[in-house]
C-alpha cells in the first residue's frame, strides 16, 4: 500500500484494523462464561496494544470503530438489549475504556519493556508480565462501572464481571500482543498459514461445543420442568394436610353450642395428637368486638406474636382482610401473610366456623419458611428458588400478584424460570421456580465447556509454538550477535561493575598474585597506590600491615606465617576488626574456582555506632516495659475493688432475700392446720414477686396466695407493699367477710401508690387467690382476684375462676368488689392455688406455654401420692418442660387437704 495516496491508504488501516478488532471479539465471544457476557480471554485487549504499539495516533478510528462495533454487538445479545440511546452511549463509554487502555500500555510498554517483542528478554518479559494487568485495570473498571450504573448487571454481579474481565483482558494482552508484533515481522504467507491455523481451531472448537451445549440444554430444560412439577405438587399436598386440621375444627365447632377455651384447646389437641406432621404452628379462635369494627382473639395455642390471645387484630390490615373475606365468604379458606417473632414468614389461613350461638372465625398459621425449607432440603430441588405469590383483586375487581415467598425478580444467576398456576383453598397461587446455573451443571454442558475454553487455548498455544519454529532461526542468529558482544565487552562490564560497588575487592589466583582489584580496595584498606597492582604478591601486602600494626601486638613473624597459611587454605572466611584508626571494616570471602580467593571489604564503622545507640534505646524500652507492668499491677488493684463493690451488692440482695424470707408464714402453721398440705415458692431471681400467707382470722383460717407486678427487686417491693395492705386490712374489716377483706387490700395498694389520682402513673397491682376456712372445718369461701381455685374430688378436677379484676392497677374502680364463692363438703376434696409462672413457663421443644390443661392432667395424676410427692413430681414435671428455656416467671404453688 506504500504507492497509495495518505488519505487512502488511512482509510484501508482503519477498516482492517476494525474487522480484525471484530473478530478478534468474536474469539472472545466463545470464551465467555455460561450465562454471562464476561469472557477468560478478550483477545481485542491484546490486538489493540499491539496496534497502537506498531502505528501510535493513527489506530485510533480502526481500534474506535472495532470496539463499538463489538461492544454493540455484545450489548444487543443480551436478553435485556437496551434502548438505542442507552446502548449508544454505553458502547461509546466503554470503547473509550478500551483505547485508553491501550495508549496507556503502549507508553509503559515502551518505557519499561521491548515494544518491538515484549518477551524477547527475562527482563523485558518479566516487565511485560507486569505491565499487563496494571493497564487492564482501567477497561475492566471503566466497563463495569458503565454496565452497573446504566442498570445492565446487577450489584451481585458487579464483583464477578470486573474480575472476569479484569482477567480476560489481563490473558489478551499477555497472549495476542506478542503474537500481532510477531506476526507482523512475517511474510505474508508465514501470515496466511497462522491467520488459517487459528480459524480452523476457533471454529472447530466452537461448533463441537455448541452442539453439545445445545444437546445439554434441552436436557437440563425438560428436567427443570419435571422438577418443578414435582416440586410443586409436594408443597400442595403439604398445603392440603395443614388444610386439614382448620377444616376439621371447622366442622367439630359447627356443631356445638359454644365454644369456649377448654373445648377450643381440647380439640386443638386432639387433632394434634392424630395428625403430627404439617400441623399449623398455632391456631386461634376470632370474634368481633362488640361495636362489630375490630376483632378479638378469644382464644389461642400462642402467646406472642399476631395471634396472642386476649388481644385485638388492629392495624393488622392483612389479617383483617382475610377475615373479612372469611366472615362473608363462608364455607372457604383464605389465605394472607405474616411475620413471627423469629421473623419466620406465616401463611395465615382463616375460614368461618358458626357454632349454634357463636359467630366466629377460625385461624391458623403455617410457617411457610419452615415447609419450603423441607421442600429444598430435598435433593432435587438444589440450584433452585421459589417466588410463590397469590392473586389479589383491588377494590375495583382488577387482579394483581402479592408475594409471599422469595424476591421481587429472579436471582441474578437465573437461567431459566418455570412458571406454574394452581388453587389451594380459595386462593389462587402463582409458582416461578428460577433455576442457576449449577442446575445445569450435566456431563454433557461440563463437556462442552471443557472443550470451549481447551480448544481456545490449545489453538492459541499452537499457533504461537509454530511461529516459535518459524522465528528459530532469526532467533539463534541474535542470540550468537548477543553472545558475542557479551564476551567482548566482559572485561569492561566486569571493570565497570567494580568500580560501581561501595565496597572494596581483591582476588588472588592459587600462586596468591593479585589478579583483581578496585579504587574501593584502597580507600577502604589504606594502602598506597604504588603498593597495589595486578601481579602484586599477597605477602608484601600482609607485610604493609604487619608494619603498621594492623594485627596488633605480637611478633611480626608470627603474624605473617599465620597470616600467609590461612590464606593459603582458600576457605570461606568473614571477620569483623577495628583498624589502629579506629576504622571497622567487615571482612567477607571464599575461593574461586581453579585456586585462589576473592575478599570483600566494608567500612562498618557508621553500623557500629548505629548499633551502640540501638542498644542504648533498648535499655529505655526496658525501662519503659517495667513501667507498664507497674501500670497492669495498678490496674489489677482496681479491678479488685471494683470485684469487692459488686460482691457487696450481691451480699445486699441475698440479705434482702432473707428478709421477704422472714415475712413468710413458718411451715409448722401450715401442719397443724392442715391434714396434708406442700408449698412451692420459686423466685425467678434472688427475690420475687409472688407472696402467700396462712393467718388465724377470728375464728377460722386464712389462707392466700399472691402475684404481684414484675418479678426480682421491683416485684420484691411490691410484695412488702401487699404485705402491709394484708395487715392493716385484717385490723380494719371483721373477720369472715372475705370479699371485703379483698377490696380493702384493693384500696389500700392503691392508695400506697397513688393510683387512686388522675395523674398516677403507676400501673402496678396484685393478682390475689384467697381461702377463708370456718371453725368447723366445714364450710370454705373463695375469693379470686384475677385467680383461680383448682379443686381435685372423686377423679375430676374443676375451678373456680374469681373476679376478672386483679387489686391495685391504675384502670379499676377504687370501689371494685370481689364476688365470694362458698364450697360446702370440704372433706375428700383437695384445693390448689397458683400464680401464674408455672402454667406460662414455655417449653423447650414445644415452644408453647405449659398451659392449664396440662396442669389439671397432672394434678388429676398425682392424687394417689401424699402432698409432698405431688410437690415434687410438679417441680419435676416443670424442669422437664422447661429445659434450657429461660425461667419467664416466679412460680409459687399452694395444695391442701382438710
Amino acid at each position: 500500500m506504500n504507492g497509495l495516496p495518505a488519505s487512502l491508504r488511512w482509510i484501508i488501516e482503519t477498516l482492517l484494523l476494525a474487522v480484525i478488532y471484530i473478530a478478534a471479539g468474536k474469539v472472545g465471544h466463545v470464551m465467555a462464561l455460561p450465562g454471562t457476557n464476561a469472557t477468560i480471554l478478550w483477545p481485542p485487549s491484546g490486538i489493540a496494544l499491539a496496534a497502537v504499539l506498531m502505528m501510535g495516533p493513527r489506530s485510533l478510528a480502526g481500534l474506535w470503530l472495532g470496539a463499538l462495533a463489538i461492544n454493540g454487538w455484545t450489548l444487543l445479545g443480551s436478553p435485556t438489549p437496551p434502548r438505542f440511546e442507552v446502548l449508544a452511549l454505553v458502547s461509546s463509554v466503554m470503547a473509550f475504556g478500551s483505547i485508553l487502555q491501550s495508549f496507556v500500555g503502549a507508553w509503559a510498554v515502551r518505557r519499561f519493556s521491548n515494544a518491538a517483542n515484549p518477551l524477547s528478554t527475562v527482563q523485558s518479559s518479566i516487565a511485560f508480565l507486569a505491565i499487563a494487568p496494571l493497564m487492564c485495570v482501567l477497561s475492566s473498571s471503566i466497563g463495569a462501572l458503565t454496565l452497573l450504573t446504566s442498570g445492565q448487571i446487577h450489584d451481585a454481579l458487579f464483583q464477578t464481571t470486573l474480575f472476569t474481565w479484569w482477567g480476560g483482558d489481563t490473558i489478551g494482552v499477555i497472549l495476542f500482543t506478542p503474537f500481532a508484533l510477531l506476526m507482523m515481522r512475517m511474510n505474508h504467507v508465514r501470515q496466511g498459514v497462522l491467520i488459517v491455523l487459528l480459524a480452523i481451531g476457533f471454529f472447530a472448537t466452537s461448533w463441537v461445543s455448541s452442539s453439545l451445549r445445545d444437546q445439554a440444554e434441552r436436557v437440563w430444560q425438560a428436567r427443570a420442568d419435571s422438577t418443578a412439577q414435582q416440586l410443586t405438587s409436594t408443597f400442595l399436598l403439604w398445603l392440603d394436610l395443614s388444610y386439614a386440621s382448620v377444616y376439621g375444627t371447622t366442622a367439630l365447632f359447627s356443631g356445638s353450642n359454644a365454644v369456649d377455651e377448654d373445648e377450643f384447646l381440647d380439640t386443638v389437641d386432639n387433632l394434634e395428637a392424630v395428625q403430627s406432621s404439617n400441623f399449623p404452628s398455632s391456631m386461634a379462635y376470632v370474634l368481633k368486638t362488640e361495636d362489630g369494627k375490630d376483632w378479638t382473639i378469644a382464644f389461642s395455642t400462642s402467646t406472642l406474636g399476631i395471634l396472642a390471645a386476649e388481644t385485638t387484630v388492629g392495624a393488622d390490615a392483612k389479617l383483617s382482610k382475610s377475615l373479612a373475606q372469611a366472615w362473608s365468604d363462608s364455607g372457604k379458606l383464605h389465605l394472607s401473610t405474616g411475620v413471627g417473632d423469629n421473623q419466620e414468614i406465616l401463611l395465615i389461613t382463616a375460614m368461618r366456623t358458626d357454632s349454634q350461638t357463636q359467630e366466629g372465625v377460625l385461624v391458623a398459621t403455617i410457617d411457610l419458611s419452615a415447609t419450603l425449607d423441607g421442600l429444598f432440603a430435598r435433593p432435587e430441588a438444589k440450584n433452585l428458588t421459589l417466588r410463590l405469590s397469590e392473586e389479589v383483586a383491588n377494590n375495583d375487581g382488577e387482579k394483581s400478584l402479592r408475594l409471599l415467598y422469595g424476591g421481587q425478580n429472579a436471582p441474578a444467576e437465573t437461567v431459566r424460570t418455570v412458571p406454574l398456576r394452581t388453587i389451594s383453598g380459595s386462593t389462587v397461587l402463582d409458582f416461578r421456580w428460577d433455576a442457576a446455573a449449577g442446575f445445569a451443571g450435566g456431563i454433557d454442558l461440563a463437556l462442552s465447556d471443557a472443550i470451549m475454553i481447551g480448544g481456545t487455548i490449545s489453538t492459541v498455544f499452537i499457533t504461537l509454538f509454530t511461529m516459535f519454529l518459524l522465528f528459530q532461526n532469526e532467533s539463534i542468529k541474535d542470540r550468537v550477535r548477543e553472545r558475542t558482544e557479551e564476551v567482548t565487552s566482559k572485561t569492561q562490564l566486569l571493570q565497570a561493575v567494580m568500580g560501581s560497588m561501595g565496597q572494596g575487592i581483591a582476588a588472588f589466583d592459587r600462586d596468591l598474585k593479585m589478579v583483581a582489584f578496585n579504587k574501593q580496595f584502597l580507600t577502604i584498606r589504606g594502602y598506597p597506590e604504588d603498593l597495589v597492582f595486578e601481579g602484586q604478591d599477597f605477602k608484601a601486602l600482609i607485610e604493609y600491615d604487619v608494619t603498621h600494626d594492623e594485627f596488633g601486638p605480637g611478633d611480626p613473624e608470627e603474624i605473617l606465617h599465620e597470616k600467609l597459611d590461612s590464606a593459603r587454605m582458600f576457605i570461606d572466611h568473614h571477620f569483623e576488626r577495628q583498624r589502629p584508626n579506629g576504622q571497622f571494616i567487615d571482612v567477607m570471602g571464599g575461593p574461586i574456582p581453579g585456586g585462589g580467593f576473592v575478599s570483600t571489604y566494608s567500612d562498618i564503622t557508621d553500623r557500629k555506632k548505629t548499633d551502640a545507640k540501638i542498644e542504648q534505646q533498648l535499655k529505655e524500652l526496658d525501662k519503659a516495659r517495667k513501667a507498664t507492668l507497674n501500670m497492669m499491677a495498678d490496674a489489677e488493684a482496681a479491678r479488685s475493688e471494683l470485684q469487692a463493690v459488686l460482691n457487696e451488692m450481691s451480699a445486699s440482695i441475698n440479705y434482702a432475700s432473707h428478709i421477704q424470707r422472714s415475712v413468710l408464714p413458718d411451715n409448722s402453721l401450715f401442719e397443724t392446720l392442715f391434714q396434708d398440705h406442700f408449698v412451692i415458692w420459686q423466685p425467678r431471681d434472688v427475690v420475687g414477686g409472688d407472696m402467700y400467707w396462712c393467718r388465724l382470722w377470728g375464728d377460722g383460717l386464712l389462707v392466700m396466695l399472691g402475684d404481684c407486678t414484675g418479678h426480682g427487686v421491683p416485684g420484691a417491693f411490691m410484695t412488702l407493699i401487699a404485705s402491709g395492705a394484708l395487715d392493716n386490712a385484717l385490723a380494719d374489716v371483721p373477720h369472715g367477710h372475705v370479699g371485703v377483706l379483698t377490696q380493702r387490700i384493693h384500696q389500700l395498694i392503691q392508695t400506697t401508690l397513688g393510683q387512686h389520682g388522675e395523674n398516677s402513673e403507676s400501673d402496678d397491682g396484685m393478682e390475689l387467690g384467697v381461702c377463708f376456712i370456718g371453725s368447723e372445718l366445714d364450710e370454705m369461701i373463695f375469693v379470686g382476684a384475677r385467680f383461680e381455685l383448682f379443686i381435685v374430688e372423686n377423679g375430676m378436677v374443676s375451678t373456680i375462676k374469681g373476679t376478672k379484676s386483679g387489686t391495685g392497677y391504675r384502670g379499676i374502680s377504687m370501689n371494685q368488689e370481689f364476688a365470694e364463692n362458698r364450697i360446702v363438703n370440704l372433706p375428700g376434696k383437695t384445693f390448689y392455688m397458683s400464680s401464674d409462672g408455672l402454667i406460662d413457663q414455655v417449653g423447650e421443644e414445644t415452644k408453647r406455654s405449659y398451659g392449664k390443661k396440662r396442669f389439671k392432667e397432672l394434678l388429676l395424676s398425682s392424687q394417689h401420692l401424699p402432698m409432698s410427692e405431688q410437690k415434687d413430681m410438679i417441680l419435676q414435671t416443670l424442669f422437664q418442660h422447661q429445659g434450657r428455656q429461660a425461667r419467664r416467671d416466679d412460680v409459687s404453688v399452694i395444695g391442701f387437704k382438710l
